[in-house]
């Protein structure tokens, strides 16, 4: 290893959660190895503050995304990622790593050219079914391409497929470990009634929330089930001051979080919550998008699900996700376009008055599930340290 007994990794991935969640924890994974770890981003990319909160170093460098429909556009960014090489070659030079692990995003690309031409081997990690063009293209020059699907490989170049591995997506730890005792014990939930968790993320959430809110009276009135409905923190103020009736108003605590939400009977409507572990751990049922690292967490916490994926995702690629779970019998796809509170009701009805489907969905997404993914990954990350050490 480079001058010390230590391992030396830079970590990156920026620009949605989607990239930095999955290298935050195998940042985390690495730093409780007692590896040295530099997470490298963009300034304006949310791993500027994701990476820190998580007591990483974080370097930044230029990069943007390359807007294919702007092509004015192209010399801003490809000047962007000429600085950003230069900057991460200084980077990597100072900090001498064994090895760079890409989790996606443009702020990747100028990263992993600089570790080309400076001879650092590179672990690229490609959540999705449908790869992105920034893994694509970064394959050609990685010791291993660690994927969240089978079905990413035919995207790949056929002179790439030696070097896929199919590990799954790194899931953190809490969301492992999380049980439904404390789930429905933090959210103050009834143990004899079946939970629903809603949950759009912060982007592309207004459709769902649109839909729940028309199902909200077959929602209230349902006496098996109570719900966590996670609104995003963007449309929770408008949803609130529209509800109909009286809603009381709680905190609760999440890690050190003071957690807003609103309750009515069995209904609970927050903006977000730092507890998600726990939301997943108490679900019996989810109505979700279909982002890669949402999905391989519903699949560890065995929740069913109604997908509905979102459809101006890169390249529809949430819609490719939701299809490995639909084709296994672990979701079912509301296309976007058709959702609406009437459909909502339909599907959820139809799988909760079904208790075995309910049952089987359940099996086969604890058969799909992947929670060693991140250990996986990191032995993959060893044995490409090690051959590297043998061959010097």
């Amino acid at each position: 290893m480079a001058g010390s007994d230590k391992l030396r990794v830079v970590v990156t991935g920026g620009g949605t959660g989607g990239h930095v969640y999955p290298a935050l924890t195998l940042a985390r994974a690495l730093v409780e190895q007692e590896a040295d770890v530099i997470y490298v981003g963009t300034d304006s990319g949310l791993e500027a503050r994701l990476a820190p909160r998580e007591g990483l170093t974080f370097h930044s460098i230029s990069a943007r995304p390359l807007k294919r429909s702007r092509p004015w556009t192209v010399a801003g960014t490809a000047l962007a990622a000429g600085v950003g090489v230069l900057q991460a070659v200084r980077m990597l030079a100072r900090f001498r790593p064994d090895l760079v692990i890409a989790t996606g995003g443009y702020v990747c690309g100028p990263l992993a050219l600089a570790a080309a031409l400076r001879r650092i081997p590179l672990l690229v990690q490609e959540q999705n079914a449908l790869p992105g063009r920034t893994s694509r293209y970064l394959a050609r020059y990685a010791r291993v391409v660690a994927l969240g699907f089978a079905e990413a490989i035919p995207y790949f170049p056929a002179a790439c497929r030696p070097r896929l591995v199919v590990t799954g997506n790194p899931v953190r730890p809490a969301v492992i470990q999380a049980e439904r005792k404390a789930g429905l014990s933090f959210f103050r939930l009834d143990e004899r009634r079946r939970t629903l968790l809603v949950a759009g993320g912060s982007q592309g959430a207004q459709r769902l929330n649109q839909a729940v809110r028309e199902a909200l009276p077959w929602l209230l009135d349902r006496p098996d089930l109570q719900v966590i409905w996670l609104t995003g923190e963007r449309s929770y103020p408008q949803i609130v001051a529209q509800l109909p009736g009286e809603w009381r108003q709680e905190k609760l605590d999440a890690d050190g979080y003071e957690q807003q939400l609103v309750r009515q009977r069995h209904v609970l409507i927050a903006p977000y919550t730092h507890a998600m572990a726990l939301a997943l751990a108490a679900a019996d049922l989810a109505v979700s998008r279909a982002g890669a690292l949402s999905l391989a967490e519903l699949l560890v916490q065995k929740v069913p699900a109604v997908l509905v994926p979102y459809p101006f995702a890169a390249d529809n690629h949430q819609q490719a996700n939701a299809e490995v779970l639909a084709r296994q019998g672990a979701a079912v796809i509301v296309p976007d376009a058709e959702l609406s509170g009437e459909r909502l009701v339909c599907e959820l009805q139809r799988l909760l008055d079904d208790a075995g489907r309910l049952a089987a969905m359940r099996a086969r997404a604890a058969a799909l599930a992947k929670p060693q993914a991140t250990e996986e990954i990191l032995s993959l990350a060893r044995r490409i340290i090690g051959n590297q050490s043998a061959r010097e």
